[in-house]
């Protein structure tokens, strides 16, 4: 029954995972062809390269943003309607999740009786972040790199994700609870349930810090990604991510370099140097394209690297 539930809840983050983006998806996917039926080679327009500031990999550190000020240049929604001020039913879901959180904590902690048993959650904790910036990245390469606004379902997600990359800066306008807000829809349902297999089905303690770790590090990892936009990062903000707590600007830099095939996990990037450092986006992308024909945005943008991965070449030069 567990594994159901675990099922059910992962499902349920990734509907919500990102969705609080809310940055300008361009014009070209209202009125455009899917981006599964663009050219060989054509940029898709949601994927236009940053306009100034593009980072390199031996920059020191790495300002995405081509900024003035703390935030950058005007917002640019992606909604009509959108705002970018925190509502009190904003405050209420993240509060909601919080509340839920400390209750499994505090429950996790009352099943701890000896040395060994705080061992493995502690173990389990660790185990779950690394696994919340695995699935941070994973979903970020999925809505990266196929489908559009016509996408069913997550469409909005998708259109944002990739007009991200024309206006990065937008997020950083955002409070807390507004920018996280979306994925609280899916985390505190999630966290509402894991309480309740706990009361009702006896869910092991290793389980709830795992599921509780997982969908609060989903939270993070867009508040995080917030972060590593700011022209100018509060300097408790910065120190976490000078210790590898936080994802930096520079990590999460790297990424917005066209053809944006890599660096896609947000949470702290802990997990990026093992993903793409064995080639798994490009991996699975031949997977894909295998199985339906769909090309990834990045082999679009870059069609010699269409060509090596079609060569088996996953690997990065």
């Amino acid at each position: 029954m567990s594994s159901r539930a675990l099922c059910i809840l992962s499902l349920c983050s990734l509907a919500g995972c990102g969705a609080g983006l809310g940055v300008r998806a361009p014009s070209g996917l209202r009125t455009s062809a899917p981006l599964g039926k663009l050219e060989r080679g054509a940029a898709p327009p949601a994927l236009a390269p940053l306009r100034a500031g593009l980072v390199t990999e031996e920059a020191e550190q790495v300002d995405v943003l081509a900024t003035k000020g703390k935030k950058g240049p005007a917002p640019k929604l992606a909604i009509e309607g959108d705002s970018l001020e925190a509502t009190w039913w904003q405050h209420a879901l993240l509060g909601g999740v919080w509340l839920t959180s400390a209750v499994l904590f505090a429950e996790v902690f009352r099943a701890i009786h000896n040395p060994v048993d705080a061992a493995v959650i502690l173990a389990t904790f660790a185990y779950s972040v690394v696994f919340a910036d695995l699935f941070s990245g994973f979903f970020h390469w999925v809505v990266d790199n196929y489908g559009g606004l016509e996408t069913p379902i997550f469409g909005s997600v998708i259109a944002a994700f990739q007009g991200h990359h024309d206006a990065p800066w937008t997020i950083t306008y955002r409070p807390f609870s507004n920018n996280v807000h979306k994925i609280c829809y899916a985390a505190l349902p999630g966290c509402i349930l894991t309480l309740l297999a706990h009361y009702f089905l006896d869910l092991s303690p290793v389980l709830m810090v795992f599921l509780t770790v997982y969908f609060n590090g989903q939270i993070l990892a867009q508040e995080f990604h917030k972060y590593s936009h700011m022209a100018t990062v509060p300097p408790l903000a910065r120190r976490l991510q000078d210790m590898g707590v936080m994802l930096s600007k520079k990590e999460h830099g790297l990424h917005h370099l066209a053809p944006y095939r890599g660096r896609y996990s947000i949470l702290n990037g802990v997990s990026n140097p093992f993903l793409d450092g064995n080639g798994v986006w490009r991996r699975l992308e031949l997977l894909v394209y295998q199985l339906s024909g769909q090309e990834p945005n990045t082999w679009k943008l870059d069609p010699e690297l269409r060509e090596r991965t079609l060569r088996k070449q996953f690997r990065p030069e």
